[in-house]
């Protein structure tokens, strides 16, 4: 495989993995004001109507504390400085893989150009190569001519199951402090 092709399939696997981190950014900041937002209408709810369950209270200081360590963790992540570097990367593999088309162009420079540019940021997962080998082949007038690299069937499957968990997990996240709330009003 030509080094411009491998240098074109690592850009694209980075931009996979930075949209990745930029979902987990913008998700987790959405999770965090929804829960700090319910905590704060339940209390005042609890305020107004108190409920004749003991735990309530207990509960919702637990949940305040929880939502304190989450939002410290997720602050920790750093996933916007994460994915800004991602981004760095693959815009300067782009310039490497230009000079990769040059036939006056050293190789063996570009390769040691290449892994220092890599090693820059963070490497992309799997499911970002996947998600790029897809990604591509879908929105390709003709993948069988353009593209080096083809997603297999198996590939696609990984792919929906991943996008699958992930939405499932953000929605039963989303969806949890009314259950708990409902569950200890009506109880």
């Amino acid at each position: 495989m030509a080094l411009s092709d491998t240098i074109w399939w690592t850009k694209k696997a980075r931009i996979q993995a930075e949209k990745r981190l930029l979902f987990n950014d913008f998700s987790s900041q959405v999770i965090l004001l929804w829960y700090s937002a319910f905590t704060v209408c339940v209390s005042i709810l609890e305020i107004k109507s108190p409920s004749s369950n003991g735990y309530f209270a207990v509960t919702m200081v637990s949940l305040s504390v929880l939502i304190l360590c989450a939002s410290l963790f997720i602050g920790n992540r750093n996933f916007k400085e994460r994915a800004m570097l991602l981004k760095v990367c693959y815009e300067q593999l782009s310039e490497v893989e230009s000079k990769s088309y040059n036939k006056d162009a050293h190789i063996s420079d570009l390769s040691i150009e290449y892994k220092n540019i890599l090693s820059v940021s963070e490497n992309h997962t799997d499911v970002d190569f996947k998600s790029a080998l897809v990604s591509e082949y879908l929105n390709s007038s003709d993948p069988e001519k353009q593209l080096t690299r083809l997603p297999t069937k198996y590939n696609v499957f990984e792919l929906v199951v991943s996008k699958s968990i992930k939405f499932i997990f953000v929605a039963f996240i989303g969806l949890l402090p009314p259950i708990v709330v409902i569950f200890l009003r009506c109880n």
